[in-house]
């Protein structure tokens, strides 16, 4: 995720996607937003605006308790 994340902050764009567009997709992508600084709150409101906006609000991201673990868990590590 910290490569997605770099890419992000030198101004490269990036396009996340997996076969299903929701468990693995909405996992890599609140990682990369924990890594660009984002609260564990932060990441579940932009998650459940993605949703939204993709009529996906009753089955969108997490598909599974483990992918919200992977991302609201993670302790971001500050390089020296």
């Amino acid at each position: 995720m910290k490569g997605v994340a770099k890419k992000i902050m030198s101004g490269e764009s990036v396009v996340i996607h997996s076969a299903g567009g929701t468990g693995r997709t909405g996992t890599v992508t609140g990682r990369t937003l924990r890594e660009l600084g984002y609260t564990s709150e932060q990441v579940l409101e932009t998650m459940k605006s993605i949703n939204t906006l993709r009529d996906r609000a009753l089955d969108g991201w997490p598909e599974f308790e483990c992918q919200s673990e992977l991302v609201l868990n993670l302790r971001v590590l500050k390089e020296e």
